[in-house]
């Protein structure tokens, strides 16, 4: 084409199942290929999974549920990302590993802090090896190089998932099940959102919608007339109300 022979490339367009699969397993989005809704494993599966996986790779199957990180994400972790001391641990998302190389998050909503709970800072104090260098990973492949998600997925999420009667999820299904629990626990779109790494909360509703309740619940009831809302016992806004004295309300 570049020589004028032909005018248009003929392998334009052309599919690479396998180059395109290998891509979606480091894009963590593998069991999104023959489907696009979302899924998310149960309270039951997620239990059962962690019981039934690899007790080796058990630890990254619980981050991964905990925090929503893409599995390139996790696999690009190293100890000096991780807070692990003091009132508010954390895990800082900062790279990812890439189809062999490690990369900067797509975009600054990727490179993000996520809080993680006591029980699992438990578990990777315990993994923790004693005066590990701080740049070390966290789930080190062999010699130390990084984990292949393929393999990870092949070798260990795969049958673990079929034990527990979920042969479709894969890696991406563990983002799904953490966003699915953020919401349940009453978490808003911004703060899942926030908490994903995605670039907007329109993104995350467009993708999770059906993961919330959509019941409208309850009538919006209305102060009386005549009776203020912090009367009522409301939280005593008023759009109205000077400044000064909603400071005397609060």
């Amino acid at each position: 084409m570049h020589e004028g022979v032909v005018r248009s490339n003929p392998t334009s367009g052309a599919a690479l199942p396998a180059r395109d699969e290998h891509k979606r397993i480091e894009d963590g989005t593998d069991d999104l290929a023959d489907d696009h809704e979302v899924h998310a494993l149960t309270s039951d599966q997620l239990a059962a999974l962690l019981l039934v996986v690899a007790a080796s790779h058990r630890l990254l199957v619980q981050l991964l549920a905990a925090t929503g990180l893409r599995i390139s994400e996790a696999v690009a972790l190293r100890w000096g990302d991780l807070t692990l001391d003091g009132s508010r641990p954390a895990v800082k998302v900062r790279r990812a590993y890439v189809r062999g190389h490690f990369k900067a998050p797509k975009s600054k909503y990727g490179r993000r802090t996520v809080p993680i709970d006591f029980e699992l800072v438990r578990a990777l104090r315990k993994a923790r090896p004693a005066d590990v260098d701080e740049r070390a990973l966290v789930f080190p492949g062999p010699q130390g190089a990084p984990l292949h998600a393929s393999n990870q997925l092949v070798r260990v999420l795969k049958p673990a998932m079929q034990e527990i009667g979920a042969p479709w999820a894969g890696f991406h299904t563990l983002r799904h099940t953490c966003a699915s629990r953020l919401f349940a626990a009453g978490r808003n779109p911004v703060q899942v959102s926030r908490w994903l790494g995605h670039h907007s909360p329109a993104f995350t509703l467009s993708t999770y919608a059906h993961l919330m309740n959509d019941d409208l619940g309850e009538p919006l009831a209305l102060p009386a007339a005549g009776v203020s809302e912090s009367a009522s016992g409301t939280d005593g806004y008023d759009p109205h109300q000077p400044v000064a004295e909603l400071a005397k309300v609060a």
